[in-house]
């Protein structure tokens, strides 16, 4: 998983890494600075943990009149990614509710419906999954928003003011017996 600034906000992907390439899954669509409701959170500003621990990023922004808040972490074994994401707005500027959620474009081969995004990669399948939890403690869903892009979104879309929540994590959900007997040199960049 890596971060970047672009323009006013930061950015992320993620790939798969094994012994031999790097493989491009997720790149997060940021939108512009004049988008009411941006595709993915504005974050302006993020934390990074200590590298001795597993890799975990705490990221703040607003737009408009929302305050984001997105926390990433990776689990100890390097086999899931888990994002924890938050929009808090005031009032709205329209009379359209505010459509939050996180847009993705989607690289390589994949498939996929409401419940999960999936990669074959070398024997490994790699899973986006939405958490689906309660409404009241980040219940998500996955949207195809083009032939490329999903966007990940609330079960529950608030009218303002409110705080909405999801959750969703990428990981590895099966490795077939050719990929289990290799060296384990492979997992999330």
């Amino acid at each position: 998983m890596t971060f970047a600034l672009r323009n006013d906000r930061f950015a992320h992907s993620v790939a798969w890494v094994d012994e031999q390439r790097v493989d491009l899954l997720l790149e997060s669509s940021e939108g512009s600075t004049s988008d009411a409701w941006p595709r993915s959170p504005a974050l302006q500003q993020a934390v990074f943990e200590s590298p001795k621990s597993p890799a975990s990023v705490l990221a703040v922004g607003m737009a408009g009149a929302a305050h984001w808040s997105m926390s990433v972490a990776s689990c100890a074994d390097r086999a899931r990614i888990v994002w924890d994401v938050a929009c808090r707005f005031e009032g709205l500027q329209s009379a359209a509710p505010p459509r939050v959620g996180s847009e993705y474009r989607v690289h390589g081969a994949w498939t996929g419906d409401s419940q999960c995004v999936r990669w074959e990669r070398g024997g490994v399948r790699i899973t986006l999954h939405p958490n689906n939890t309660p409404e009241s403690d980040g219940g998500s869903r996955v949207w195809g928003v083009g032939p490329d892009a999903i966007r990940i979104e609330p079960t529950r879309n608030a009218e303002g003011p409110a705080t909405v929540r999801w959750k969703y994590s990428v990981g590895v959900t099966a490795v077939s017996s050719i990929a289990a007997n290799r060296s384990t040199g492979s997992g999330f960049g």
